[in-house]
C-alpha cells in the first residue's frame, strides 16, 4: 500500500511546527505538501523562480534520459510551472524578506539530507513517526488530494513533472 497524509494530518503538522517556533520546518512541510516537489527539486529553487504575479513558481529537474548513449544516461532538464496558493505564497515571500533574499539565492539552501531531517523532525512534533515522515511522502499526499479533488490524470502527470501517465495514476 501506498502511503500518504490526510489534508488534516499535514494540517496538524504545520501547527505543530508553528506551535513549536519552527516556522522554518512548517515551511518546508507547507512547500512540499502544496506544491509536490522532489526533495531535490526544492533545494534547486532560487528566489527567481517565484513567480509572485502569477502564482507560480518553476521547478526544474534533472533527469536521466531512457536512451542509452554509448553506456551513460545523458542528463535532460526538465521544467515545469507550479502553482502556489496564495496563503503559501504569502508565506514564503514573508521568509524570503526575512533571509533577505537575492534573486540567484536559493530559497532553501539546504542539502537533501537536512531537508529530510526537517520533514522528519515536523512530523515527530505532530507524533508522526516512521515509514510516512519523509519528503516524498508529501508528493504522494499531493497526488492523492488533487484526485481526490476532481483533477484529471493529465493535469496531475503534468504537475508532479511525470512523462509517463501510468506513474500518477497508481493513485487512483
Amino acid at each position: 500500500l501506498r502511503k500518504y497524509f490526510r489534508k488534516d494530518e499535514v494540517d496538524r503538522i504545520i501547527s505543530s511546527c508553528q506551535e513549536q517556533g519552527k516556522r522554518e520546518f512548517a515551511l518546508v512541510v507547507d512547500f512540499l505538501w502544496k506544491t509536490g516537489v522532489r526533495a531535490s527539486e526544492l533545494i534547486s529553487i532560487r528566489s527567481k523562480d517565484v513567480d509572485s504575479y502569477a502564482k507560480t513558481v518553476r521547478v526544474i529537474t534533472p533527469k536521466k534520459s531512457r536512451r542509452k548513449a554509448r553506456g551513460r544516461k545523458p542528463l535532460v532538464r526538465s521544467e515545469r510551472m507550479i502553482p502556489l496558493p496564495d496563503d503559501l505564497l504569502n508565506r514564503l515571500n514573508t521568509y524570503r524578506i526575512e533571509k533577505s533574499h537575492e534573486e540567484d539565492d536559493f530559497i532553501f539552501p539546504f542539502t537533501r539530507s537536512t531537508i529530510f531531517r526537517k520533514v522528519r523532525a515536523a512530523c515527530a512534533l505532530a507524533s508522526f513517526n516512521g515509514g510516512r515522515s519523509h519528503p516524498h511522502t508529501f508528493r504522494h499526499s499531493y497526488a492523492v488530494y488533487l484526485f481526490r479533488n476532481g483533477i484529471p490524470v493529465t493535469a496531475v502527470q503534468k504537475l508532479l513533472g511525470h512523462a509517463n501517465i501510468e506513474n500518477p495514476a497508481i493513485w487512483l
